[in-house]
């Protein structure tokens, strides 16, 4: 049985990803992903509008090119881009509300 997620609003993972990752430098992200225990990533992915997930995980895991991934989803580069770019602040968001929920259950 799969487990059941938490299900979070898109302006309430806006607002942890505005709330966390402001201010901060551009590798950001980055440090947040890899901070994660495995497997926290993916349930992210799965947290996510599917359209968002899908470019998020061809391009930043998977590594295909915005070109690619356009001839795959059957869409513009451009909304490959936009996809990209509102995909990661959600999962940041959602991301760094996991890790904030991990550090206030080992304090």
């Amino acid at each position: 049985m799969k487990p059941k997620l938490k299900l979070f609003s898109t302006a309430e993972l806006e607002a942890a990803y505005e709330e966390i990752i402001e201010g901060a430098d551009a590798a950001a992200f980055d440090e947040l992903l890899e901070s994660l225990e495995p497997g926290r990533l993916l349930e992210g992915l799965g947290s996510i509008p599917e359209e968002l997930a899908e470019a998020v995980q061809l391009h930043d895991v998977q590594g295909l090119s915005y070109r690619e991934i356009a001839r795959i989803s059957e869409v513009p580069a451009g909304t490959v881009m936009s996809r990209i770019s509102r995909g990661r602040r959600l999962l940041a968001g959602l991301l760094a509300i996991f890790r904030e929920d991990a550090e206030r259950g080992a304090a």
